[in-house]
Parts: structure tokens; sequence; C-alpha cells
């Protein structure tokens, strides 16, 4: 992007506006193909029963591929708009749980992880 960098728009910015109209975000946001999984796992050696910590889940699209690959997810999503819409398309599932804060300041509670994945 070229011009004034003041008027870029800033991406802490940006996730705050994808929080205050989730259903849209989700939308029209372009899911992820089944191969990005099967090539996450072949890298990672990630498998059924891993545990996986995702940061960022936005609106769950990865979470629910992760989560139905038999991986047992914590996804953390600092938008509670966000992370709430997260949170019912995933409710069926009983391996995974969003918490709500920025990767920064989430407490693991001395929780370890198998993979740590963060989509974009």
């Amino acid at each position: 992007m070229t011009g004034d960098p003041k008027m870029r728009p800033n991406r802490h910015d940006l996730g705050r506006v994808f929080n205050e109209v989730p259903e849209l975000y989700d939308r029209v946001r372009p899911g992820y193909p089944d191969e990005l999984f099967a090539d996450l796992g072949a890298v990672t050696s990630m498998a059924e029963r891993s545990s996986v910590l995702e940061v960022g889940c936005g609106t769950g699209q990865a979470t629910h591929s992760l989560v139905a690959l038999g991986c047992s997810v914590t996804a953390v999503e600092p938008g509670a708009d966000i992370a709430a819409l997260a949170r019912h398309r995933i409710a069926s599932f009983r391996n995974v749980e969003v918490e709500t804060s920025t990767f920064e300041k989430w407490d693991n509670r001395g929780r370890r992880f198998d993979v740590l994945v963060a989509l974009g």
C-alpha cells in the first residue's frame, strides 16, 4: 500500500471493525481449503487427539476444521462478538473452547499444546 502512512488502516482498528459486524465478516471472508489442514498435519505431525492452540480464531472457520480432524482446540480471540459467533458455530463439539483475550494478555494457566496455529 502506498501513500501517507497515517492514512493506512491499522490492523488493530480493522479487528475492532470486524468485531462490530461478525456475521458480515464471516459471510464475506473466504474459507480455508481442506488441503491446508492436510498439509498442516503433515508438517506438524498434528493428528487426532492433538491439543491445538489457535491464536486469533475469528469466527471459527479454521477452528471448525481443526475440531473436525479430532483435535482438541483452545482458541483465543480478542473480539468478544466474534468469539461469541465462533462459540455458536462450534457449539456441537465437546473438545473445543474459545477464550476471549488478546494472545499477549491470555492466561495459559500452565497448559501445554502440541501445535500452535495462527491463520490470517
